[in-house]
């Protein structure tokens, strides 16, 4: 059986400080989750905000991907 992957995928709705606040929380909480090496979770953060976002989560818990630069 496969295992889950869960990503979200933010285009350009956070700024740098939002971005990290979020992520960082998200990568906590994925720490309290019993579960969390049940699922693959990750983020996908605007490509201007990958380095700040990278260092501010666990990687063990919270994968970090980037986007497509798709104009649509």
């Amino acid at each position: 059986m496969r295992r889950p992957f869960i990503a979200g995928n933010w285009k350009m709705n956070l700024d740098r400080q939002t971005s990290v606040a979020l992520a960082s929380e998200l990568s906590r909480r994925l720490g309290d989750w019993a579960d969390h090496k049940q699922v693959d979770v990750a983020v996908c953060p605007p490509s201007c905000y990958i380095d700040v976002v990278v260092s501010a989560v666990d990687r063990n818990l919270l994968g970090v991907g980037a986007q497509n630069l798709y104009h649509q």
